[in-house]
């Protein structure tokens, strides 16, 4: 039995840095893994080291779970200046608890989808964070009316390919009137994409930089904000 706890105990030792490091995937297979043997082996097994096992189990599934709370460790790319920079994204960020400046958010926005021609064209259907270096139209991402992802007021965004890029940011930033916006790459490297490479419009927000996932480049996050 000792020799069981050892082993789980390395497991769990060895899944969490699996997950310092990214690799959140190994970690679910090593869930299925002991999963499996459960499932396999539970009439030939002692009820303690069934016991012994199940626990290691919830412990596995208890570290995935809690994975996202994890600092995310700063890749050394993240800080060469050769990080590709492989689409953009314009935020319009607005208190909603205010009346005028979400008046003029929400007309800020339609006057933009009517300058690039996105009236009646599907929303952004990318995770947020995702670079998407192959998609070429400029697409809308839906109002964040509650705070979400990096951010603490309302806002919304609009994913810019590479090539659309010059023209909309000469834009938003001549027509954005008393409106504060982010101007900021997507390369994978979430924390510098938003912070050291970003470029604002008007006041300076404060973002939550500790919910972003991704630190090197070309990362994509597996979940939506």
């Amino acid at each position: 039995m000792r020799s069981f706890t050892r082993s789980c105990e390395y497991v769990l030792q060895f899944v969490v840095q699996l997950i310092t490091a990214g690799f959140r995937s190994k970690l679910v297979k090593h869930v299925l893994h002991y999963s499996t043997i459960l499932l396999i082996r539970r009439s030939s097994l002692s009820v303690l080291k069934y016991t012994k096992m199940v626990t290691c189990v919830f412990l596995l599934l208890l570290t995935l779970a809690s994975s996202k709370q994890l600092l995310v460790p700063h890749n050394r790319s993240c800080n060469t200046p050769t990080v590709p920079l492989l689409s953009y994204h314009i935020h319009v960020l607005f208190p909603s608890s205010d009346i005028l400046k979400t008046k003029e958010a929400l007309a800020l926005q339609v006057h933009f989808l009517k300058e690039f021609n996105l009236v009646g064209q599907p929303n952004c259907t990318m995770t947020a964070g995702d670079p998407a270096a192959t998609f070429t139209e400029i697409c809308a991402f839906e109002i964040d009316w509650q705070p979400a992802g990096p951010f603490l007021t309302s806002q919304y965004s609009f994913f810019i390919p590479l090539d659309h890029l010059l023209r909309t940011t000469t834009w938003i930033t001549r027509n954005r009137g008393s409106l504060d916006i982010l101007i900021h790459p997507n390369s994978g490297c979430e924390v510098e994409d938003h912070t050291e490479w970003s470029l604002w419009g008007g006041t300076k927000w404060e973002l939550n930089s500790n919910i972003f996932s991704c630190e090197y480049p070309g990362c994509v996050p597996k979940t939506t904000r």
